[in-house]
């Protein structure tokens, strides 16, 4: 889950500037860009970052695979709307 607080921290925080009430992700946007949101992010990280550090290192990479897993998959998620593939019930169709 920590991928998900601070990557949707840090896009809240760098794009709600730029945003406005008619923006479409407007809501969204200033939901992770809440200071209330930014605590709770840097506490996930503070909390998993004395975990690590009470772990060995086979742990402690098991620990940065399921980061790197999960953050994929959030940029994965991020990139759909820009993806020229997209998977259909009935299989993979192609944009225009």
């Amino acid at each position: 889950m920590l991928p998900c607080f601070w990557l949707y921290q840090d896009v809240g925080a760098r794009l709600h500037p730029l945003s406005h009430a008619e923006h479409p992700y407007w809501s969204w946007l200033d939901t992770y860009a809440d200071p209330a949101f930014e605590a709770s992010t840097r506490r996930a990280i503070d909390i998993v970052t004395q975990v690590a550090a009470t772990v060995d290192e086979t742990k402690r990479a098991e620990m940065r695979e399921a980061f790197r897993a999960s953050a994929a998959h959030e940029h994965a998620f991020f990139a759909v709307p820009t993806s020229q593939c997209l998977q259909t019930g009935s299989g993979t169709r192609h944009r225009p």
